[in-house]
């Protein structure tokens, strides 16, 4: 399962967040908490396609598929926040899940993200997934721009955050 241990300033203020005072646990940073909220669900604009990978990896995952009727604590913990998320993003995400198809473990994968900056506009990302701890289902999250537009967007993101424009991490 996926969650979000730590991210760097440039992350959190293109995810319009700020990780010393909003998610501040493991249950609040997983994926599937995220997937369900307007945030973060409206500016990921191919949410559905990174989340077929997201959950056909999941699907795979060397440990086996989640027993609904053995719930660890905390993935019942996950499963609960998941379930208060915006319903038409839940349903979205049922969906994907049922079409998803399983993805065999891998220690370095990738995914496409698209992200909507609403101050700055589109920016394209190739995601680079390298394993940390394949145990504890801990990885590096890399987000590299793929086109010399995103990386201008993001360098002009970077700018407002060394900035210090009001209102964001």
């Amino acid at each position: 399962m996926a969650w979000l241990v730590a991210a760097n300033s440039v992350a959190q203020r293109l995810w319009g967040v700020d990780l010393r005072s909003e998610f501040t646990g493991p249950v609040n940073r997983h994926l599937l908490g995220a997937a369900t909220t307007p945030r973060f669900a409206d500016r990921c604009l191919n949410r559905d396609e990174v989340m077929t990978v997201m959950l056909g990896r999941l699907k795979a995952h060397h440990r086996g598929p989640v027993d609904p009727e053995d719930l660890r604590p905390y993935i019942a913990a996950v499963l609960q926040r998941f379930v208060q998320g915006d319903p038409k993003y839940i349903a979205r995400l049922l969906k994907v899940w049922q079409e998803a198809t399983p993805i065999n473990p891998k220690i370095r994968w990738s995914y496409p993200v698209v992200w909507q900056e609403p101050e700055i506009g589109a920016m394209r990302f190739h995601a680079f997934v390298s394993s940390a701890n394949e145990d504890d289902g801990l990885a590096f999250n890399d987000w590299t721009p793929v086109d010399a537009e995103s990386w201008e967007r993001l360098k002009r993101l970077l700018s407002q955050a060394l900035a210090g424009t009001p209102g964001r991490p």
